[in-house]
């Protein structure tokens, strides 16, 4: 029986010890690597109803995105006697796959801005839903956490340029008044989805009305990894370890916001939320936040550059089910976004 050679031993020992997260490339997905990427818009496509009454329609949807089909809850408001022209991509917070449907998980939140007049978009991403699993499979969730503002440029994209279509399927009492394009298109984003919508902002460098509640604003690594950490002993080991890999081979202001907020449009407009009860999102979080955007703002105003525009409310004993403990908060974000545009 023939020995394997020491070299090839550690390679393997090595190999098997890295993180399998760390046996891809993420260069690629860096914020100074993404200036260069090839943003494509596509069409949105709507296949059937999902929910109605009497005030709105709920659609499943899809559109395509770095070449794949990626599935859409699509809410449109009814009886109103023009199409609105104001939308809203609602960017879901952390959801395991087990029990994930289109549209569950930012449910409650379509309703009150289908019930003001926008239409809601909110995409499933790779992977969840009826979307295709990412480019590489599910195999690297790490790379899909990457790709999900790109999704989300790419979704913007295709609102503000294309019009959307319906599926043969859909019967004609149920076809809703649709504009050409959506003239206005704000960002809605809680715990991962505030990351999204917060990387979204850099990489499109348009002051597009942003609304964040407990948004993660850690760089990619951590971000990745923390809530993976609470699945199991073992999911908080594996988690843990692609952290200390990933420091080890790349820089991580790199893939961090709170060191990109230069690309962030002059006089974008940001309302963030927080908890002060908060146990799944840290409020030392947006505290952080908060102290980087003032940070970034002395600098603009010594370059005589337009500041953020950010507003910030801590809402006292409140969880993280924001809604929940205070169910005037959409009302109230509504009233705010509706001092930039109109739903009509």
């Amino acid at each position: 029986m023939k020995r394997i050679p020491l070299s090839i031993t550690i390679m393997l020992f090595l190999v098997n010890h890295l993180s399998a997260q760390l046996r891809y490339n993420y260069a690629p997905y860096s914020f100074e690597a993404m200036q260069n990427y090839p943003f494509k818009s596509s069409e949105i496509v709507l296949t059937q109803v999902l929910r109605e009454t009497p005030e709105y329609i709920g659609y499943e949807a899809y559109f395509h995105t770095m070449g794949r089909k990626m599935s859409l809850f699509v809410g449109v408001p009814r009886g109103q006697l023009e199409p609105s022209k104001g939308a809203v991509i609602l960017l879901r917070p952390f959801q395991p796959h087990y029990n994930y449907t289109t549209g569950q998980a930012v449910e409650k939140i379509a309703q009150a801005y289908m019930l003001a007049g926008y239409v809601v978009i909110a995409p499933d991403f790779f992977g969840f839903g009826l979307s295709e699993d990412a480019p590489m499979g599910m195999a690297n969730s790490a790379e899909t956490y990457l790709m999900m503002p790109i999704n989300t440029v790419e979704l913007y994209l295709t609102l503000q340029r294309s019009p959307l279509f319906l599926s043969q399927r859909i019967p004609s009492s149920l076809r809703p008044l649709l504009p050409e394009r959506f003239q206005q298109i704000a960002l809605w984003g809680q715990g991962d989805g505030g990351y999204v919508a917060l990387h979204t902002l850099a990489l499109l460098g348009e002051p597009i009305p942003t609304i964040l509640w407990s948004p993660v604003t850690l760089d990619f690594a951590h971000a990745w990894s923390f809530f993976r950490q609470q699945y199991s002993l073992i999911a908080g080991r594996n988690a843990q370890q692609f952290v200390q890999e990933f420091l080890r081979f790349y820089k991580v202001s790199d893939y961090a916001i709170l060191n990109n907020l230069h690309r962030i449009a002059q006089t974008t407009p940001i309302r963030l939320t927080h908890g002060e009860a908060d146990a799944r999102v840290p409020l030392a979080w947006s505290q952080q936040f908060i102290n980087s955007v003032q940070k970034e703002n002395t600098q603009r105003r010594a370059e005589n550059i337009k500041s953020i525009d950010l507003s910030y409310t801590l809402i006292a004993q409140a969880p993280h089910d924001l809604m929940k403990h205070t169910p005037n908060i959409v009302l109230n974000d509504i009233a705010w976004l509706k001092q930039f545009y109109l739903p009509y």
